[in-house]
């Protein structure tokens, strides 16, 4: 790894693990070109083949080819006088930065959220070098998706934005003197970063409402709810987050999502106590792991 990726890795602490039909490249119609290579890709969704074709500008070092790597063809390889060279393109990056005839391959179908934390130290990449969730989730995809391939994406967030707002109409806020003292108590005491992560990871899972983050539910740990208690204790009243996938062109979606798309922002009104208190109680008393739905939370 080059000296800047490992910086941009050391601020990423929120992953998204997703999944998508795997792809391999048909090394029948794969041609080299200086100008633009192309090519089709190749998935299996329920057993049936899907075609699709890509058009990509990839040079090899002098001296060297392109070619479709050997079977199961899932990436582009460089090769010098017949011998594998160093070099390879594997067809998950291609398809990411080629031009091609259906658009839907950059879609990904979000299963788990998590964070890594830790003394601040610990990045997200750290944490799914050991991650039994992860290994889990790869477990089973290998018995029970087979034509489906996990792909990890890792996020940095910026420190968060505290907005407010005034409204002249309302009859159930907050008025007079207690009105100053709440504002003052979020201006004085802001989230610490690993709040903020808490906090992401925690709108994230309730936006996505993650296939494995429900499977897994009892694996939140303890740590992680007391941050949110402590974020429950700030008395704020609403919270957005937004993840942006929009300099990969990647499409992020679940079956909770309205859609699939490069831009989510997750909103959340958190003025009635109830919902207030069932957003920052991931888990209850007996460890159980909470997610919302339209007529509250759900264990």
């Amino acid at each position: 790894m080059r000296p800047e990726e490992a910086a941009n890795f050391a601020e990423c602490h929120i992953y998204l693990i997703c999944r998508r039909p795997v792809l391999s490249i048909d090394p029948k119609t794969f041609e080299y070109s200086p100008t633009g290579s192309t090519g089709h890709f190749v998935q299996r969704i329920d057993g049936k083949e899907r075609r699709i074709g890509f058009r990509k500008k990839v040079l090899p070092p002098e001296g060297q080819t392109i070619e479709v790597a050997p079977y199961p063809h899932r990436a582009l390889v460089t090769t010098e006088n017949g011998k594998l060279a160093d070099i390879h393109w594997p067809a998950w990056v291609l398809s990411i930065a080629s031009a091609l005839e259906d658009d839907t391959l950059r879609d990904m179908e979000v299963i788990y959220v998590g964070q890594a934390y830790g003394d601040g130290s610990r990045t997200a990449l750290d944490r799914l070098r050991s991650h039994s969730t992860l290994q889990r989730i790869l477990a089973e995809s290998a018995a029970t998706r087979p034509d489906d391939e996990v792909i990890l994406l890792l996020f940095k967030y910026e420190p968060a934005t505290l907005f407010t707002h005034m409204d002249g109409i309302t009859n159930d806020g907050i008025t007079g003197a207690g009105d100053h003292e709440h504002f003052m108590s979020l201006v004085d005491n802001p989230l610490s970063e690993r709040q903020e992560i808490s906090l992401a990871e925690a709108g994230l899972i309730r936006y996505f409402a993650p296939h494995y983050n429900e499977v897994y539910k009892t694996s939140f740990p303890s740590e992680g709810q007391k941050l949110l208690d402590e974020c429950y204790r700030l008395d704020f009243a609403g919270l957005i987050v937004e993840i942006d996938t929009e300099d990969v062109g990647l499409r992020l979606w679940s079956p909770a999502t309205p859609g699939k798309g490069r831009h989510h922002i997750a909103k959340f009104d958190l003025h009635d106590p109830t919902t207030r208190r069932s957003f920052f109680s991931l888990v209850d008393t007996k460890g159980r792991y909470a997610l919302m739905n339209k007529s509250g939370p759900t264990f």
